[in-house]
């Protein structure tokens, strides 16, 4: 069994108010609002009380450039699945065991994940990229690329 620590993470955020108070609930505001991503953290190791800044600015940005490529691809030469690119595997959100969660459909804006316990498909799921892991982004990004080269090369041929 993997063992753990714990840790004592605090949002950094610079604020202009006229109090503590006021400075308070406008971070409030920021950290609830959807479209805000928090991205600088101080983050403390509870045991030894080391403290490290993490900024993730550029994971997120390669996260969302990636997306956006995603995006472009599939805006312009539509959806697929896993089949239609004779992918040998399907990005995978989670696997214990017999029970895995499989991205296997690419849409504009969302996958949809297939939930197989035992190799049987017992729900899916809707998700934004947003949403997903850089991991699974990744490998997103991979089949994606083969969808675009054989669109290319199917509109090649149409034009010969």
């Amino acid at each position: 069994m993997k063992h753990t620590k714990q840790y004592l993470v605090k949002w950094v955020i610079d604020i202009e108010a006229n109090s503590p108070e006021e400075a308070a609930k406008l971070a409030l505001e920021i950290q609830r609002d959807e479209n805000s991503e928090a991205l600088a953290f101080t983050v403390k190791e509870q045991a030894t009380g080391e403290e490290t800044d993490v900024n993730l600015l550029d994971t997120i940005l390669t996260k969302f450039s990636k997306i956006d490529y995603i995006k472009k691809v599939i805006s312009k030469w539509g959806s697929f699945t896993t089949a239609e690119v004779e992918a040998d595997y399907s990005p995978a959100i989670s696997v214990i065991g017999d029970h895995s969660v499989l991205v296997e459909s690419f849409w504009n804006y969302t996958v949809t994940a297939y939930e197989y316990v035992d190799s049987i498909c017992v729900c899916e799921e809707d998700i934004r990229y947003e949403d997903l892991d850089e991991e699974v982004i990744n490998d997103i990004c991979t089949l994606v690329e083969n969808w675009e080269s054989e669109q290319i090369q199917t509109e090649k041929r149409c034009e010969n």
